[in-house]
């Protein structure tokens, strides 16, 4: 079963250069319009902000997400980074999927909330710790733990 497949068919025609970037610690968020960014951030962080805007309080709680996953898995990959790709508008299919070929989420920015965004790190954090990717069921049992557990002591 390919988990990509049904995100990446509907994105198959997209150039990369079509896209700007926004980067933390840990991701580099490439993005079509200032719109996605802003749903992205604020279904992450539960704060309204615009390309235009102080970032900075977005891109530690997108670190802050990552080192999160990290914790609930204890697994912490030396030099982690990953790509996310964000889409402003959900069609149809997965709203988030994570590619390990290119180390790149690939999600939906008005559908994603932080457990479905920690949910696809944890499979880019598997995948990097263990080198040879664990099975996709593996992954998937992981991946929902942490989506489950995320801010448990908080």
């Amino acid at each position: 079963m390919n988990l990509w497949a049904p995100v990446a068919e509907l994105r198959a025609e997209e150039s990369s250069a079509s896209f700007r970037l926004f980067k933390t610690r840990f991701t580099e968020i490439a993005y079509s319009d200032d719109q996605a960014l802003s749903d992205f951030l604020w279904r992450i962080s539960g704060k309204r902000l615009s390309a235009k805007d102080d970032l900075t309080p977005a891109k530690s709680r997108l670190d802050e997400i990552v080192e999160r996953v990290q914790t609930v898995l204890d697994m912490h990959p030396e030099n982690f980074q990953l790509k996310v790709r964000l889409y402003p508008k959900y069609t149809e299919g997965r709203i988030a999927s994570y590619k390990p070929a290119t180390r790149t989420i690939m999600v939906f920015a008005d559908r994603v909330t932080d457990g479905v965004f920690a949910h696809e790190v944890a499979h880019a954090v598997l995948c990097d710790y263990f080198g040879t990717a664990p099975s996709e069921k593996v992954q998937e049992i992981l991946s929902q733990y942490v989506d489950r557990n995320l801010w448990e002591d908080y």
